[in-house]
């Protein structure tokens, strides 16, 4: 009975999420979420919540844009004069989130990442119809 549901882990150090500095200004995170969806299901699920995302921020986002290449997409989004740069790896089993934050969202980057592992969590999450 292999019906385990992997989810993204919340430890840092554990989930493969780490930060650092890019060329002084930004801050780079990247954010593992493990799955057991296939890269097909995989890709079509962050596709669809991209797109959710894009809608729902539609009044305080200024441009987005997102171009996907295979397996990978480059996002670009555009607030109070600053760009917000992702790359997205969608992997047969995981999917793999990096984003470049400019200074200015910084002080911000507590709220991002919580806002992107929860919404990532239940993108990739398996539905069982019950609880566990």
């Amino acid at each position: 009975m292999n019906n385990v549901r992997r989810l993204c882990v919340l430890d840092l150090q554990a989930a493969g999420m780490r930060s650092r500095r890019v060329g002084g200004m930004a801050k780079e995170i990247t954010i593992v979420f493990p799955h057991t969806l296939g890269q097909k299901e995989a890709r079509l699920r962050v596709e669809v919540a991209l797109e959710r995302a894009s809608t729902n921020f539609a009044q305080s986002v200024v441009t987005s844009d997102v171009t996907w290449t295979d397996h990978h997409a480059d996002v670009v989004v555009g607030a109070l004069g600053q760009n917000v740069l992702a790359q997205i790896d969608v992997e047969p089993d995981q999917v793999r989130v990096s984003i470049t934050l400019p200074w200015l969202f910084e002080r911000l980057s507590g709220r991002i990442i919580d806002r992107i592992t929860q919404v990532g969590r239940g993108t990739l999450q398996i539905s069982t119809g019950g609880r566990g």
